[in-house]
C-alpha cells in the first residue's frame, strides 16, 4: 500500500488552501449585498489561519492588508505560528522564519523606530512585514511617514497607509486628499480595493472628509468606466457605510451648508440620493428639516426630468421628505426614457438589483404623497393615485421592477387610508414580458 508522505500531504493540502482563496477573492468580488460580503470574509480568515499552521507566511504576507481582513485581531498569532511551524520543519528555514521570533527580535534590539525606517526602505514584503510590526507595538506613524509610503504607487502601498490613517491626530484629516489622489487619476480595477480601504480608514478619522473622499471616488469610478467595481464589494460597502442616515441627515445639512462647493462637487446628489426608495421607503415621516434646508435641497433639482441625474433628486427627495417635489417625482415618473431605461445599483441586503429609472419615481410618488396627506388632511390624493393607477394598467411589457412600483395594494399602503376609497378593486400583471431598455450601472 502506498503511503503518502506527511510533507507531501501537507504541501498538497496548502495548495488547496491557496485555490480557496483565490476562489473567494472572485467571489468577493462579484458580491453586492452585505452578509454575504462579511461570511466570504470569515471564510477567507479561515483559510488564512490554515495557511498560518501550515507555515505558509508569504501568503498571509500578501494578504495582511487586504480589505475586509487588515483590522481584524489574530494576524499576531498567525505569523507566529507560521514562524514557528517553518523553523520546527526538516526544511530549509525561510529567511522570515530565521528572524521573526520575539526572542530573535529583542536580541538583534529591532523596535517600532526600526521599522519605521523599513516602512520606507522601498519594498513591499519588508513595507508589510514593518507596518504589521508597528502596529503590533500599538505605535503611530506621523503624516509625513504615510506621504513616503504612498509614493510607492502602488496598491499594496495605499493599504499600508489606510491602516495607520485612524490613528493620525484630528487635524491629520486635512492631509488625506493629498495621499489619495494620485491613486484615482489612474484608478483601475486593482487599485478599487486599497482605495476603499483608504476612504473607509479616513471615515473613521473624520466623518466628513470620509464622506467628501467617497464622492471623489464615486466620480472617479464612473470617469474610468469602473462600473462592475463601483456595484460590487468592496466600494459597494464603502460607499453605504458614508452614506448619512435618515436621523442624521439634518447634521449632514448643517455642515455642507456652511459652504457653498461648486455644483459637481455638491455631495448631497450622491449622498443623499443612493437610497432604494422601492426597497426602503420608511412608513414614518422623516427627520424634520427647517426651510432653509430644505430650500437648499430643493435647489439640487436638475432642470430635466429624465436620467439618472433626476433619478438620483428622486431618492434625494424621499430620504428627506420633500413633498414639494411631488410634481417633479411625478414627471420623472411618468417619462418615457425613465420608463424604457434600466439601472443596476448595490443594494445592502438585496445585493445587485436591476430596476427602471423610472421605477424609484412611481414608488417616491406614493410615499411622498403619504407625508403629503398626514401634513394636510383636506389634500385631494386622487391627484397623487390617478396617474399612478393609470400607469397600473399598462406595466405588462415593462421591466419587472415598474409593475413592482405600480402595484397598487402597495401603493396604496404608502400613500395611506385617506386615499383607499378613492381607487378602484386592483388588478395583477404579468410578468417577464419586457420591452427594449437602455443599461447603466448606478450603485
Amino acid at each position: 500500500m502506498q503511503v503518502i508522505p506527511d510533507r507531501a500531504r501537507q504541501a498538497a493540502y496548502a495548495q488547496e488552501c491557496r485555490a480557496r482563496l483565490t476562489a473567494l477573492d472572485r467571489e468577493l468580488r462579484t458580491t453586492a449585498d452585505t452578509e454575504t460580503a462579511e461570511a466570504l470574509n470569515e471564510d477567507r480568515m479561515r483559510v488564512l489561519q490554515e495557511l498560518g499552521n501550515l507555515g505558509d507566511g508569504e501568503t498571509l504576507l500578501a494578504y495582511r492588508f487586504r480589505a475586509g481582513l487588515a483590522e481584524r485581531s489574530p494576524w499576531g498569532e498567525m505569523f507566529q505560528k507560521a514562524v514557528a511551524t517553518q523553523r520546527a520543519s526538516d526544511l530549509p528555514t525561510a529567511p522570515m522564519a530565521a528572524v521573526l521570533t520575539d526572542d530573535a527580535l529583542a536580541a538583534a534590539g529591532i523596535g517600532t523606530e526600526q521599522w519605521k525606517r523599513l516602512l520606507v526602505a522601498g519594498d513591499e514584503n519588508l513595507a508589510t512585514l514593518a507596518a504589521h510590526y508597528i502596529l503590533a507595538a500599538r505605535d503611530v506613524v506621523q503624516l509625513d511617514l504615510l506621504r513616503k509610503v504612498a509614493t510607492m504607487g502602488t496598491p499594496r502601498a495605499l493599504s499600508i497607509v489606510a491602516a495607520f490613517v485612524h490613528a493620525l491626530p484630528p487635524e491629520g484629516h486635512r492631509g488625506l486628499d493629498e495621499l489619495l489622489s494620485p491613486f484615482l487619476i489612474s484608478m483601475d480595477a486593482a487599485t478599487v480595493e486599497s482605495v476603499a480601504s483608504f476612504v473607509g480608514a479616513a471615515e473613521s478619522l473624520s466623518q466628513e472628509t470620509g464622506r467628501r473622499l467617497a464622492v471623489h471616488v464615486q466620480q472617479a469610478l464612473a470617469v474610468q468606466g469602473l462600473d462592475q467595481e463601483a456595484l460590487h464589494w468592496p466600494w459597494c460597502t464603502t460607499w453605504r457605510k458614508a452614506l448619512p442616515l435618515r436621523a442624521e441627515i439634518h447634521l449632514f445639512l448643517k455642515e455642507h451648508t456652511q459652504s457653498t462647493p461648486p455644483p459637481d462637487e455638491e455631495p448631497a446628489p450622491a449622498l443623499l440620493g443612493s437610497v432604494d426608495v422601492l426597497l426602503d421607503a420608511p412608513y414614518a415621516k422623516p427627520v424634520v428639516l427647517q426651510p432653509e434646508e430644505r430650500k437648499h435641497l430643493s435647489a439640487l433639482r436638475p432642470a430635466e426630468a429624465n436620467g439618472v441625474a433626476a433619478h438620483k433628486f428622486v431618492l434625494l427627495a424621499a430620504s428627506a421628505g420633500l413633498t414639494e417635489e411631488l410634481r417633479f417625482v411625478r414627471h420623472v415618473a411618468r417619462d418615457e426614457y425613465n420608463v424604457g431605461t434600466v439601472i443596476r445599483h448595490a443594494h445592502g441586503r438585496h445585493g445587485l438589483v436591476e430596476v427602471a429609472l423610472a421605477a424609484h419615481a412611481v414608488t417616491a410618488t406614493g410615499y411622498l404623497g403619504m407625508l403629503a396627506a398626514r401634513d394636510d388632511p383636506d389634500l385631494d390624493v386622487e391627484t397623487i393615485t390617478s396617474p399612478l393607477e393609470q400607469l397600473g394598467r399598462k406595466t405588462g411589457d415593462m421591466h419587472p421592477s415598474m409593475e413592482r412600483a405600480a402595484d397598487r395594494p402597495r401603493l396604496l399602503r404608502a400613500v395611506g387610508p385617506s386615499a383607499r376609497s378613492s381607487v378602484g378593486p386592483g388588478g395583477s400583471h404579468p410578468r417577464g414580458r419586457r420591452g427594449k431598455h437602455r443599461h447603466h450601472g448606478t450603485s
